[in-house]
């Protein structure tokens, strides 16, 4: 993927598909869940989106992940209860 880090340094897997052609150098900080569990830290990195999803339910945001084993970063819906990594651009 163009998104994620290469090498192995933090991810706990084989880091398939890393070129980090975008310079994102996205890492696997995994999720919190909403009742404080911390998962996936290692093997996927999950971001919010700016994009609300209230057309489809107001308790969910869209959401980006990469995982260790897979090149594509993948778009789904997240409860805005759980806890996502976000990148912050200097202007």
């Amino acid at each position: 993927s163009h998104l994620k880090s290469t090498g192995s340094q933090y991810w706990l897997n084989l880091n398939q598909d890393a070129t980090n052609g975008s310079g994102f150098s996205g890492l696997p900080g995994g999720f919190r869940q909403e009742y404080g569990a911390f998962n996936n830290i290692g093997s996927n990195g999950y971001w919010w989106s700016s994009t609300v999803a209230e057309e489809i339910d107001p308790i969910f945001i869209w959401a980006r992940g990469i995982g260790s084993g897979v090149g594509d970063a993948t778009r789904y819906l997240n409860g805005k209860r759980n806890g996502a990594s976000v990148r912050c651009i200097k202007d």
